[in-house]
């Protein structure tokens, strides 16, 4: 496997450390052009990001990859709201860490059992934006979008605790870019393919990190000093008494970040995944982003969205992929590289799981 990595220190640190107005930052760095290539969010046709698998059930829950995929003005390079001084202490922590090429290393090795199914992967990695309330909120720093064929996508804000979960992250995202690019996928995928994605990319972090307690929810669960950390931003860059008090841009409006968070990542009980599993098993093939999103994530994650909901707990639909795809492995005697090259519904009904 080649990994390409992306200089973001080179090309966007000037940018994202101007004090230059706006307009001229825009045409100095030819931001338009240089970036367009990465996102990949226009087509010939003007169809934006929304078309590459799982964008959309992101969105419906404003969580995982949507932050850096939906790239916010810019992935905050024009958020009026965001401090130049907490962008160039985010870039100083890349550079002190090689955080950047290090990533780029990580996914290398973690591409090593693959062989011939890893071809070519570009990464590109940016800070996150201080004064992106959800982002800091609600993920704790850290998107990571690998549906893009051929590239993957993160923002972190590169904090201790983020940095320890970051080469599971990324295993979670190099096992998802392999199976989203693998040939005969479905145009509009089903609830059934997410539970096979979500499920082999869960297995493969729980291979290479046995250590991780919960590896369904590497992404989603909150780092140790993430408390610490966000008081360390409001207080350092924000001369605020705590993070609900700093002016972040909402709606395109300077206002109180607030209070706002998602449930805490935990396991289930046996009650609560037996019930998820009977909720799921008559939806396998589910099209409908929201409802998806809601299976997966839980009711209370994409109500705020205006979406209604299944019927599911907290995290369920996480953890049954993660169960159903395990269950396979164990029956069938394949590792996770064997199961990346199965159909969906060889995974799900070899599994036996739902029924």
């Amino acid at each position: 496997m080649q990994v390409e990595v992306f200089d973001t220190i080179g090309k966007l640190e000037p940018l994202f450390t101007s004090v230059s107005p706006a307009r001229e930052r825009f045409a100095a760095g030819d931001l338009a052009a240089g970036l367009a290539a990465w996102r990949s969010f226009e087509t010939e046709t003007g169809i934006a990001a929304r078309v590459y698998p799982g964008y959309r059930v992101m969105e419906a829950a404003e969580l995982d990859g949507y932050q850096v995929m939906s790239a916010r003005q810019m992935w905050g390079l024009f958020n009026p709201a965001r401090k130049i001084e907490a962008s160039a202490w985010a870039f100083e922590r890349f550079r002190q860490l090689e955080l950047p090429g290090q990533a780029g290393a990580w996914l290398q090795e973690l591409a090593t059992p693959f062989g011939e199914l890893a071809l070519k992967v570009e990464l590109l990695v940016v800070p996150a934006d201080p004064a992106n309330r959800r982002l800091m909120l609600s993920s704790f720093g850290l998107s990571g979008f690998a549906g893009v064929p051929g590239k993957i996508l993160l923002q972190i804000w590169p904090s201790e605790g983020n940095l320890e979960r970051l080469p599971a992250v990324l295993a979670r995202l190099l096992a998802q870019q392999l199976w989203w690019q693998r040939p005969g996928r479905r145009s509009r995928p089903t609830l059934a393919d997410f539970l096979v994605v979500e499920g082999l990319a869960a297995s493969f972090v729980s291979e290479k990190f046995p250590d991780t307690a919960l590896p369904w929810l590497v992404a989603f669960a909150k780092p140790r000093d993430w408390d610490q950390v966000i008081a360390q931003v409001a207080r350092e860059f924000y001369r605020a008494q705590s993070y609900a008090d700093i002016e972040a841009d909402i709606n395109g409006r300077a206002l109180p970040a607030g209070e706002l968070g998602v449930p805490a990542a935990k396991a289930l009980s046996l009650e609560e995944l037996e019930y998820a599993r009977g909720i799921i098993k008559p939806s396998l093939a589910e099209t409908d982003s929201r409802r998806i999103a809601a299976y997966l994530y839980g009711d209370e994650l994409v109500a705020p969205q205006g979406h209604g909901g299944v019927g599911m707990v907290q995290w369920g639909g996480l953890e049954a992929c993660y169960r159903t795809v395990q269950v396979f492995t164990a029956r069938m005697g394949y590792d996770i590289q064997e199961c990346l090259g199965r159909p969906t519904d060889e995974v799900i009904f070899g599994s036996d799981y739902f029924f």
